[in-house]
């Protein structure tokens, strides 16, 4: 066998032995091609998502700007509460003083100025009836004098006729 005969028959036997590792590699080739179409399918997705989250951090961030300012805002209010409760302790405490005084009042208004009202009540009716006495008294002096210058009158008259 010459040298050519012996370099073909190795290679045919060297073509017969790695023909299962060709296809082996084909069918990895084949199957890392359809992997690398799968990783750039990915890395799509993966680059929307990425925009995504950037986005939602963004929306996070003003949130969290709004939160703060809301914060803020219920901060202020529960200083404006706590000074509103003092106050408003300060006028229960007022009340209470005025509600003790209004009582004191009411018992010295019952025990003191009501039988004076009832013996001013009683002096004014006294009164009214001597004022009715006295009205009664002036109609009857006015009818009189009307009387009295009626007959003044004539005799006037009488007495101017006479002279």
């Amino acid at each position: 066998m010459t040298n050519d005969e012996l370099l073909q028959e190795i290679s045919k036997s060297m073509l017969l032995h790695l023909q299962p590792v060709c296809d082996r590699l084909d069918h990895i080739d084949t199957r890392l091609g359809s992997l690398e179409n799968r990783m750039g399918a990915l890395e799509k997705r993966m680059d929307a998502l990425e925009k995504r989250m950037d986005a939602l951090e963004k929306r996070m961030d003003a949130l969290e700007k709004r939160m703060d300012a809301l914060e803020k805002r219920v901060d202020v209010l529960d200083e404006r509460v706590g000074a509103l409760e003092k106050r408003m302790d300060v006028l229960e405490k007022r009340l209470d003083a005025v509600e003790k005084r209004m009582g004191k009042v009411e018992i010295q208004i019952e025990s003191e100025f009501m039988p004076l009202l009832r013996e001013v009540g009683s002096y004014g009716r006294s009164v009214y009836k001597r004022y009715l006495d006295s009205t009664e008294q002036i109609d009857v002096l006015e009818k009189n004098q009307q009387v009295l210058m009626r007959i003044v009158a004539e005799h006037s008259r009488e007495i101017q006729r006479l002279s």
